[in-house]
């Protein structure tokens, strides 16, 4: 995990743009690469959230991340069978399961963006956010093409400090 936070903006750009865009003859390749990318782009979206929770408990206030561990996990285990759902339209019945699993990956996905979001948030500020900081950077998270042009150069900066043995500097609450 913490080597997505260490990766360049273009480095990551560059994995997510070929894995997502990748387009070959052939269902079955076309889905796993496709599958492949989302991971990816859900993996560092967890990262944040995970190490970065890491950060804010060693330097700000104590944070529990037990139930974004459980809904990253519960994401995982449904997508899969729902991404291969949406592939398969043989049966009504599978389609009517397929919109079942996506009501059921709604709320962790929104929860994981949501967490991961003022978790960037918190470490770029320096205080617990507002609202509005925490929204935003949760809207860059899903728009990951522009997000990764953003936050990650400040979680490279972070990552970079930490790694040094420095702390980073806890700011006044306005």
């Amino acid at each position: 995990m913490k080597l997505f936070i260490k990766l360049k903006s273009w480095q990551l750009f560059l994995l997510f743009s070929v894995l997502l865009a990748w387009k070959i003859n052939g269902f079955a390749i076309n889905a796993i690469v496709n599958y492949l990318g989302i991971a990816l782009v859900f993996a560092w979206i967890c990262a944040i959230g995970i190490y970065g929770n890491k950060i804010i408990n060693a330097q700000y206030f104590n944070r529990s991340n037990k139930l974004f561990i459980v809904f990253c996990k519960i994401f995982l285990i449904i997508f899969p069978i729902a991404s291969f759902l949406d592939n398969v339209h043989l049966n009504p019945i599978l389609n009517v399961i397929f919109i079942i699993l996506n009501v059921m990956l709604a709320f962790p996905f929104f929860y994981i963006l949501w967490y991961s979001g003022e978790t960037a948030a918190t470490l770029v500020k320096g205080r617990y956010p507002k609202i509005e900081e925490c929204l935003f950077y949760a809207c860059i998270l899903i728009f990951y093409p522009i997000g990764v042009w953003i936050i990650q150069p400040k979680l490279n900066k972070l990552a970079f400090i930490i790694s040094t043995g420095r702390t980073v500097p806890l700011k006044k609450q306005k």
